[in-house]
Formats: structure tokens, C-alpha cells, sequence
């Protein structure tokens, strides 16, 4: 049994007439031989497995019934574990048993700030990641250092960060070598990103995560000092959230850094939205490119996605009830014919497959098996 709450998304690496090969996620580390996984809704077995891919065997009526029969190397795929007992129930009761393959046929947005529970259904015509203004920055609190500014980047400062590109340390190195090429839970990281002043070691814009490694200069007073003013700056001018670790730590426990960056990215702050979207785990947003620096300027969107869903379900969904769309626990907003309506949050956008949609995509889709009951319940003469 499932919950719907999408913990990563990963790549297709291969697919065969009875297999399929994605991405190992860094905290599906406990995952075995044998280990049910949602993949975008599907629930498939674990057969095979290293340090960087898990292989499902899928049965000819799983390619024909449901879209992971479209996927292609490179396509990517929402994956949530089977959840234990005990664990909170974030999302709703979710099988793995997709019931039919709809398609998107349009796509609605609106600001977060804007939206309210009276607010009606948005123009379905305009595409979820429109770049906007971003909020104005909030004032850097006393103590804080202030000396790195907003605006064009120092040609000193590009330089130098080109510079530290070419000849990282080994903890550098080796840490890039887990986070490069989208290793990360799907997410890209830059190396030695300008920001202000100041150069971030890594640095992913769709979760406005920064990673620091510190060597043994970061010991002393004068430099710690410098750190906090640095930190501060960040967090409060950019809105970028800093995790920190030592040399040593990448040499002798990898595994611990990669799991406490995994957590880092899901540990995002709540939408102000209620409602809506549930699932979590990466869209990324359109970037909009400012100058040299390549800074990125938007803010989230709130998305509402229409889906025509086969016939025979219809009777299984109910407005403000649940459903689930490749995998992922979500509200319906409104029905009408066979067009079923679902309101997206921003960090569902960001942290799932659903981001990627457009028009005419196919969707798995799962009906709340309650309602299934319910209607069989009723339905069936005593």
C-alpha cells in the first residue's frame, strides 16, 4: 500500500519486453530484491539492483494498461515506497493498481498570493512556470555583515569562480561526483556558483539549496564569523537555505552527507496555499536568465490540470475527493463530462513528474479505492 506522496523522482536507464530500468534513489538505500515501488502509480517488484539503478519486472498487461508502455531512456518517473506500518498517512490509500490512462487536456495557473478558496477556476490556456517578479528581498537583520549586494557579479568574482571550477579539492570532487548530471533526486547542481559576492561550492536553484565544505581554515574566529555573515546574507536577501559539512566528513562518511542532502531538499517549507496538491517529491521551474551570473528570478505558481479520464471511472471520483495521478495524492477540484480538474501546489510541481506535463500527455490514474468500495457496496444487489 501506497500513500501517494512522491519521496523522488529518477530517470529511465532501459527497458526491455519484460523489465524496466530507472535510477536508484539515494534514500531508497534500503531498498532488496523483492521491494514493492510505485513507479509513477505502477506497483512494481524489485528484481535487480546496484548502487546507482533498480530493475522491475513488468508484465506485458502493466505496458498495455497503464503509460509506463510510452516511457523512453530518459523519461522520468515519480517513485514512492511501499509504506510501513506506523508511518504517518500524509496522503491517502493507494494501491498501485492503475486503472486507466487519461491524458492532460489543459493546463491553469495562478499566482499563490492571489489564490483563495472562493477563487474561481483560472484560464486554462497559460502554461504553470511563467516567470515573475520576484518578492522584494527582506532587510538583512543587525549583526549580519551586508557587504555582498544584488546586482551584476563582479567580472573578479565570475572569474574566480571559473577558476575554482577547474581545479577543485578532492572533498569537492568527490561530492560532485554524486551530485552532477541530476544524480540528486533528479535535481541539477551547479559547482562554484556566483551569488552576490560571494561563491557557493554547489548550489540547486529549484530547491534554492546551497552546500558549503568546509576544510580546517573555517576553524578559526575571524573566518567562522565571516561564515554566519555569509549564511545570514543568503538566507535572508536570496532566500537560499545553507547546509554544511566538513572535508572529513565527505572522505569518511558519504553516505551520511548524501542522506542529510536528501532530507535538506525535501525538508521545504509549507505552501501558504490549503488544499489541493499533496503529493511531494521535480519539475523544475523556468529559469530566467539576468546577466553573466545566470541568476534565477521567479516564484512559484499554482497550477490547475485537467485530465480526461476513461469513462468507466467517472463514477469513482468525487469533487474535493481523492485521486491519484502518476502516483501522486491529489485533490479533485471540479468535474465536468470526463474532464476531472486537480489543483497542483508549487512544491508538488517542483518535486514530481507532473511539472513536465503538457497537453496531451498521458497520466496513470488511480481511483480512491474507498469510493471503489463504497460504489460496489451500494451497487451490488443484497
Amino acid at each position: 500500500m501506497f500513500t501517494g506522496i512522491v519521496e523522488a523522482t529518477a530517470a529511465v536507464l532501459g527497458r526491455t519486453d519484460r523489465a524496466l530500468t530507472v535510477e536508484k534513489p539515494l534514500i531508497f538505500d534500503d531498498s532488496k530484491i523483492g521491494t514493492s515501488i510505485s513507479v509513477s502509480g505502477a506497483c512494481l517488484t524489485v528484481i535487480a539492483f546496484d548502487d546507482r539503478s533498480m530493475t522491475f519486472d513488468v508484465i506485458p498487461e502493466t505496458w498495455q494498461r497503464t503509460k509506463l508502455g510510452t516511457l523512453q531512456p530518459g523519461d522520468r518517473v515519480n517513485l514512492e515506497r511501499a509504506m510501513k506500518a506506523g508511518d504517518r498517512f500524509d496522503g491517502h490509500i493507494v494501491q498501485g493498481h492503475v486503472e486507466g490512462v487519461g491524458r492532460v487536456v489543459a493546463i491553469g495557473s495562478r499566482e499563490v498570493s492571489s489564490l483563495s478558496s472562493s477563487s474561481p477556476l483560472p484560464p486554462a490556456s497559460v502554461h504553470p512556470f511563467l516567470s515573475l517578479q520576484p518578492p522584494p528581498p527582506s532587510p538583512l537583520p543587525r549583526g549580519g555583515r551586508g557587504r555582498m549586494t544584488k546586482g551584476r557579479i563582479n567580472p573578479h568574482v565570475l572569474s574566480f569562480a571559473r577558476d575554482m571550477r577547474e581545479a577543485p579539492t578532492a572533498a569537492e570532487a568527490k561530492l560532485w561526483e554524486e551530485l552532477r548530471d541530476h544524480r540528486c533526486m533528479g535535481l541539477q547542481f551547479r559547482r562554484q556558483h556566483p551569488v552576490g559576492r560571494t561563491i557557493l561550492d554547489f548550489y540547486c536553484h529549484s530547491v534554492r539549496l546551497g552546500i558549503e565544505l568546509d576544510g580546517s581554515i573555517h576553524d578559526a574566529e575571524e573566518q567562522r564569523e565571516e561564515d554566519i555573515g555569509r549564511q545570514e546574507y543568503l538566507a535572508h536577501e536570496r532566500h537560499i537555505r545553507i547546509i554544511r559539512f566538513s572535508n572529513d566528513e565527505i572522505f569518511n562518511d558519504l553516505p551520511s552527507v548524501l542522506r542529510r542532502i536528501s532530507y535538506a531538499i525535501q525538508e521545504l517549507p509549507p505552501s501558504p496555499v490549503g488544499g489541493g496538491g499533496r503529493g511531494v517529491g521535480a519539475g523544475a521551474k523556468k529559469e530566467k536568465i539576468v546577466d553573466e551570473e545566470k541568476e534565477i528570478e521567479s516564484i512559484a505558481m499554482d497550477a490547475y490540470f485537467t485530465i480526461s479520464v476513461p469513462p468507466t471511472l467517472l463514477s469513482f471520483i468525487l469533487p474535493k475527493g481523492s485521486i491519484a495521478l502518476d502516483g501522486v495524492s491529489l485533490t479533485v477540484a471540479a468535474i465536468e463530462g470526463t474532464d476531472v480538474t486537480v489543483a497542483l501546489i508549487p512544491t508538488t510541481l517542483r518535486m514530481t513528474t507532473l511539472g513536465a506535463l503538457q497537453p496531451g500527455d498521458p497520466v496513470n490514474v488511480e481511483t480512491d479505492m474507498l469510493v471503489r468500495a463504497a460504489v460496489r457496496t451500494v451497487t451490488i444487489p443484497p
